[in-house]
């Protein structure tokens, strides 16, 4: 039942035709503030729950990589023209090969192909 703490509390109405008409404002503040404490001890059960999947969604989100796709074809190209001494006219490694084709990526896959064949292991035994 409700329990007039003071009486000069305002009385706050509320909906005509319910069993009370009027509430003491002290029991509505009252109600409210335990309202605020039981969503605060849900958030806070929560939390551990949610723990589990944001670590396994931080986790796969830093398995996945950007790197190019294209890495291995640059080091290969690289290694042709360490290899030849010259730069690539043509894409041997493509169904148009016999089409002209300017390497605009010679320089840097020159590089990558110098560092492969530098610190890779198996690079260097045949």
């Amino acid at each position: 039942m409700w329990k007039l703490v003071n009486r000069n509390d305002p009385m706050i109405p509320i909906a005509r035709g319910s069993r009370r008409d009027n509430i003491p404002a002290s029991r509505v503040i009252e109600t409210a503030s335990k309202r605020d404490r039981s969503w605060s001890n849900t958030l806070s059960n929560a939390i551990p729950v949610l723990r589990v999947p944001v670590w396994i969604g931080v986790f796969c989100a830093l398995l996945t990589t950007t790197a190019d796709p294209d890495l291995w074809g640059h080091v290969r190209f690289g290694l042709d023209m360490l290899s030849t001494g010259r730069l690539t006219t043509t894409d041997p490694y493509s169904y148009t090969s016999d089409i002209p084709w300017l390497n605009h990526e010679w320089l840097s896959e020159l590089i990558m192909g110098a560092a492969y064949r530098t610190f890779a292991p198996e690079a260097s035994s045949p």
